[in-house]
């Protein structure tokens, strides 16, 4: 049939050629017996899925403000219909984002970005990011996945406490400046330049300098990103769009 290594959590998939008794064989890679080698296996029919992981097990707010968490990976499984993804499990945090049927965006960066906004006062808690989609004739609720994240902070446990492999931690930051962004026309042809302009609203006492970065660009979009140098409140970077952006 085939072969797999039951660390990994992940199964395997056979289709019988022919009908017939098939048998399936679990053993310890050094043969190993006894009260201590314990194994449990559940065969199932394959059924439309889907699964998400995250790159960050942490999410840091500013206070009032939003925030951007990366979907790093989406594997379906027979799931052609869009992926609508939120932030569930803590009041004050909230935030939505759709990952359409043919998301597929630049090689090494993640298929989808959710924008993560908090209202209200500061707060420290956990949340979890919920994925619903229709496969088949029902809906598949998934919860996006953080397990390489939770062994690493664990000491590269084998098999982490499962409630935590879906769990982030939410907290809020105080953050002495707020940014705006402002386009100078609403939209502009492929191969022009259209300059964005950011403006900051500074805390009384702080002047320093402000990075500035662009995420979630299509392919073959740039942002010419600077900082708002120090003491000053605004800076203006062109973004193109290439000849063959989408």
């Amino acid at each position: 049939m085939a072969a797999n290594d039951p660390a990994s959590g992940k199964g395997i998939d056979f289709t019988a050629p022919e009908d017939g008794e098939y048998a399936i064989s679990v053993e310890h890679l050094n043969f190993l017996h006894g009260p201590n080698e314990v194994y449990r296996l559940t065969i199932s029919r394959p059924e439309p899925d889907f699964s998400l992981t995250l790159a960050a097990d942490r999410i840091e707010i500013p206070s009032g403000g939003s925030a951007v968490l990366p979907i790093q990976t989406l594997a379906r499984q027979g799931v052609t219909q869009p992926i609508e993804v939120k932030v569930v499990g803590l009041s004050g945090v909230t935030g939505s984002v759709t990952i359409d049927a043919q998301a597929n965006l630049a090689p090494n960066l993640p298929i989808a970005l959710l924008p993560i906004t908090h209202v209200g006062g500061p707060l420290q808690g956990s949340v979890r990011i919920e994925a619903r989609a229709k496969g088949g004739n029902r809906e598949i609720v998934r919860f996006a996945d953080i397990t390489p994240q939770v062994k690493q902070r664990l000491g590269n446990l084998p098999f982490p406490p499962r409630e935590q492999l879906t769990t982030l931690d939410v907290a809020t930051v105080e953050t002495p400046f707020r940014i705006a962004a402002k386009y100078a026309f609403p939209e502009a042809a492929r191969g022009t330049p259209i300059n964005v302009t950011v403006s900051a609203q500074r805390d009384q006492g702080f002047a320093e300098e402000i990075a500035l970065s662009v995420v979630g660009l299509p392919p073959n979009v740039t942002a010419a990103a600077k900082p708002i140098p120090k003491g000053a409140n605004e800076v203006v970077f062109p973004i193109t769009a290439a000849e063959n952006a989408p």
